[in-house]
């Protein structure tokens, strides 16, 4: 399956996850996308608050790859993402669609937070020569393997990715275990309903 494929399916899944938790709580949550939902976490009251808020990893996780296939993906032509360029790795690849460097002030940060886990994770990874759009890219796959294990060194790596605002489509091993965890927590939420799906 092409990287494209499995963005598009992870969104249509985030879709049809979101409706599923919308047709079967009381009372009714209004939202009607993922972000919506990540909203409702924050509200006080609704029973669901709870089990959302303590899944904010998890709706923060879909919520950017639901972004990196509307960017990169889905409108890739509207957003001037017109570069075929990509990262492969043993474990790994990233399609470096967007042709723009991120702002110097992120670029630092993505190096400072690339060696760091590169140097205490003993990672196998030579970054020496890496351009900026190729840190943040390293950062993006080394965020999505550490993000089950160590979640605090992971979160910080994550931001400063989605500060950089790049969008790269990545796919590995982690990602797609990444998204399926993520995707089942959240259907852990939905309460059974012999309506549900329809």
């Amino acid at each position: 399956m092409r990287a494209d494929g499995i963005y598009q399916q992870l969104h249509a899944l985030c879709e049809q996850i979101t409706q599923l938790i919308r047709a079967t709580t009381e009372p009714p949550l209004a939202a009607s996308s993922l972000r919506g939902l990540a909203a409702e976490a924050d509200k006080q009251g609704h029973p669901l608050g709870t089990a959302l808020r303590s899944r904010r990893r998890e709706l923060n996780l879909l919520t950017w790859l639901s972004a990196v296939r509307n960017k990169a993906v889905q409108h890739r032509a509207e957003n001037g993402y017109h570069d075929n360029n990509a990262i492969v790795l043993t474990d790994g690849f990233v399609l470096l669609r967007n042709p723009s460097p991120p702002e110097s002030s992120i670029a630092r940060k993505a190096q400072a937070a690339l060696r760091g886990l590169v140097i205490d994770f003993g990672l196998d990874l030579d970054i020496r020569q890496a351009g900026t759009q190729e840190t943040v890219a390293y950062l993006d796959l080394v965020a999505h393997s550490l993000l089950r294990q160590h979640p605090a060194r992971a979160d910080p790596a994550r931001r400063v990715v989605e500060e950089a605002n790049l969008h790269y489509v990545c796919a590995s091993a982690a990602i797609l275990d990444n998204m399926a965890w993520a995707l089942g927590r959240l259907l852990e939420i939905a309460p059974e309903h012999p309506n549900a799906i329809g």
